[in-house]
């Protein structure tokens, strides 16, 4: 076998191999673009509103898990106890903040100590105390060692009172109708729906106060 010949080889191997990543990034392509568009048009024709009151809709948790966050944190809860959702619950996990989190949330939310039943199913770093709001009784939260955004949001979980878990980051704050409209296909088929997710949009230059933005 010549040098010409084995050239020739791997000339048709590599155009084999690109006529065959981009038909299979057609295909995703096609696919992604006919679900969106099945997709659109059930949101298109979805009554949200009757999602957003009925006692059928299937409760979340929704857990922010923080580590000195001071600059965020605020507006990040006050984005998560403004949604529109019948029945939730915000979780915030205080990773072993060395900053004024803690402070912050504690006066900001009325925080005090509370002894509750904690499974901790997953194990994390240690657990010094489960805080309630006394303004908004569906907020807690967790204060505890530091272990990684991991580690936090375990420890969320083995808190939550619900089977479906919404996660952000402590920097962002929520669309008060983001979480009901994604979590329209779990109310729709939560047999086969595992897990949901949002679109994110980048928050440069935009002015938010406590939670909403202005």
């Amino acid at each position: 076998m010549n040098v010409d010949q084995i050239i020739f080889i791997f000339y048709v191997i590599f155009l084999v191999y690109f006529i065959t990543i981009n038909i299979v990034y057609l295909a995703l392509l096609v696919g992604a673009f006919t679900g969106s568009v099945k997709r659109f048009y059930e949101a298109k024709f979805t009554n949200f509103q009757l999602l957003s009151s009925s006692y059928l809709t299937v409760p979340i948790s929704v857990i922010i898990p923080a580590y000195n966050e001071e600059k965020t944190i605020i507006n990040s809860v006050y984005s998560a106890i403004d949604l529109v959702y019948p029945e939730f619950e915000v979780i915030i996990i205080n990773d072993g903040s060395s900053d004024t989190t803690m402070d912050l949330l504690e006066k900001e939310f009325e925080l005090e100590p509370e002894d509750v039943f904690y499974r901790q199913e997953i194990q994390t770093e240690h657990i010094k105390g489960v805080f309630r709001s006394k303004t908004h009784p569906n907020l807690l939260l967790i204060d505890k060692n530091n272990g990684g955004k991991a580690d936090a949001v375990n420890a969320g979980a083995n808190l939550s009172s619900y089977r479906y878990l919404t996660v952000i980051d402590a920097d962002s704050v929520f669309d008060r109708h983001g979480v009901l409209r994604i979590s329209r296909m779990i109310n729709i088929d939560p047999a086969n729906t595992v897990a949901v997710g949002g679109q994110l949009r980048i928050a440069n230059g935009i002015h938010v106060e406590k939670g909403k933005i202005v």
